[in-house]
């Protein structure tokens, strides 16, 4: 999956959102571009999964994706100010 972070009035790329899968550690932070990628093994070929957004100064925020085995999937995440 890769995940593009943006902000949500100027549209520009937010980098270092954590992106946190399924436990309550930081699975990594979006790059300048706001962009970041993770393999994610699958349980079955088909899984509904969460994923949740953390950054100082922007409102948390998930988002349930669909990933189906062998595709790839790109998201676009619009993360509030406050």
């Amino acid at each position: 999956i890769t995940v593009i972070v943006v902000d949500s009035q100027t549209q520009q790329p937010i980098p270092g959102v954590c992106v946190i899968m399924g436990s309550d550690r930081c699975n990594g932070t979006t790059d300048a571009q706001g962009r970041w990628s993770g393999d994610i093994k699958l349980p079955a070929p088909r899984v509904p999964f969460d994923l949740l957004y953390v950054k100082t100064g922007y409102q948390n925020a998930s988002k349930q994706t669909e990933l189906i085995q062998g595709r790839e999937v790109i998201e676009r995440i619009s993360l509030v100010r406050g």
